[in-house]
């Protein structure tokens, strides 16, 4: 492990990047890496460790361009997102969703209006703000046409996946429009 950090430190300095950015991201992606693990590893406790790999997926899809509320530390980040995804596997064991497919139009329409939600962390200037808003538009519709596409094929239990994705990212991005009208 030396000689990797070692070796990263060289080509750093040889670029003239500054490693503790480096370092920064190499402990991000760790942490998701984790987070991602125990979530698989919760979920396969109620047999749903193929339905809680879709829900991260569909997840990370939807998210680097939606924006919402990010938490203060990693350890409720990882909490939150650990308790997102096995909630969702949770309600897909508990519940059907037959004869409400419609419903996943609101929060589609929510995030389709209120997306990239900025926060602290991330400010958006104009122009960076309308291209994301175009990226989250054309992730809304894939992830419309993958869920209508499910339905079609009677796959409720990837479909329901598919709804409380966008429900999540719609709460996200929810708390984060009141925390940034409160200036919190």
């Amino acid at each position: 492990m030396n000689r990797l950090i070692t070796g990263v430190k060289k080509k750093a300095e040889e670029k003239q990047i500054d490693f503790e950015i480096i370092e920064y991201g190499f402990k991000v992606e760790m942490a998701f890496l984790i987070d991602v693990f125990l979530a698989v590893l919760v979920c396969s406790f109620i047999d749903q460790t193929w339905q809680s790999l879709a829900f991260i997926t569909a997840f990370s899809f939807l998210r680097t361009e939606c924006g919402g509320y990010h938490c203060k530390t990693y350890f409720t980040c990882g909490s939150l997102y650990i308790c997102m995804v096995f909630s969702s596997c949770l309600l897909n064991c508990l519940f059907v969703l037959k004869g409400h497919e419609w419903l996943i139009l609101v929060p589609i329409a929510y995030l389709y209006l209120v997306s990239p939600v900025q926060n602290e962390n991330n400010p958006l200037c104009k122009e960076e703000k309308e291209v994301h808003k175009k990226q989250v538009r054309i992730r809304l519709m894939i992830s419309c046409i993958a869920y209508f596409a499910l339905w079609v094929m009677d796959q409720y239990i990837w479909m329901r996946m598919q709804f409380y994705v966008v429900l999540w990212l719609s709460l996200l991005c929810l708390i984060q429009q009141f925390q940034n009208r409160k200036g919190v």
